[in-house]
């Protein structure tokens, strides 16, 4: 759904839109990724904090100009994370802290879900620390086509910290396997790696799935079914329709 225009989420009644959830609070950064975030609720036991990825027409570019640049972080001793995910997650953070604080003001005892695809994936998982460090809250986590988001020391943090943490990978997906293990990069949180829509298994402690010539972007654009194509901002939105 985040990939859809702002008013479509607003609106909340696109296909695929769950209507036991109430209409989110959307936001959209100003800046030149204009990446969208929401906060959604069930008004009973779930809050759900959703980040964006990089928009699907983009992809390949995005796949080709990705940084293998460190930046330090005080998320814990000796943590540094990419810099690109790293600015990307610092200019949604805030915003997205008080739609999720207004919504444990209603519902003190709820989990917090955090969800995010590709680049939104990364964001999630830098999130999802800062929950943990500034806000006390230790969300569950599921990210698709998810990045390396940092280094050993933040990974093994991420992991101390966060025991709900399942990334899922698409077959061939080149994705998570960006940025490369040999510039220091180490993923995060439990593997399930998938080889079609409805065939996947748990990989406790593995790094990603074995097996060579992860290089597909497509596969990227597809998970558990989900055509991301179809909520592109410039794709043929038919999931952003009302059903």
């Amino acid at each position: 759904m985040a990939y859809c225009t702002v008013d479509d989420i607003q609106a909340w009644n696109c296909d695929g839109c769950d209507q036991s959830f109430s209409p989110p609070t959307v936001f959209q950064t100003t800046d030149s990724e204009a990446l969208v975030s929401y906060v959604t609720d069930n008004g009973e036991d779930t809050i759900i904090a959703v980040f964006e990825g990089t928009d699907p027409t983009d992809w390949s570019d995005w796949v080709t100009d990705l940084t293998t640049d460190f930046v330090d972080s005080n998320m814990c001793s000796g943590c540094r994370v990419h810099e690109g995910f790293h600015n990307a997650y610092k200019s949604e953070r805030d915003n997205v802290d008080t739609a999720v604080s207004a919504a444990r003001a209603r519902l003190p005892s709820a989990t917090v879900v955090v969800v995010g695809h590709s680049l939104g994936a990364a964001i999630g998982q830098l999130y999802s620390v800062h929950l943990y460090n500034d806000l006390s809250i230790t969300p569950v986590v599921y990210t698709f086509g998810n990045p390396r988001v940092g280094n050993q020391a933040f990974s093994s943090y991420y992991n101390s910290i966060i025991p709900n943490s399942y990334r899922t990978n698409n077959n061939r997906d080149i994705v998570p396997h960006l940025p490369p293990n040999a510039f220091g990069f180490v993923h995060s949180g439990t593997l399930v790696f998938c080889t079609d829509d409805t065939n996947c298994s748990v990989k406790p402690g593995a790094e990603n799935d074995g097996g060579l010539f992860h290089t597909s972007v497509s596969d990227h654009g597809h998970y558990l079914g989900i055509d991301y194509f179809n909520f592109g901002s410039t794709g043929d939105m038919s999931g952003c329709t009302p059903s």
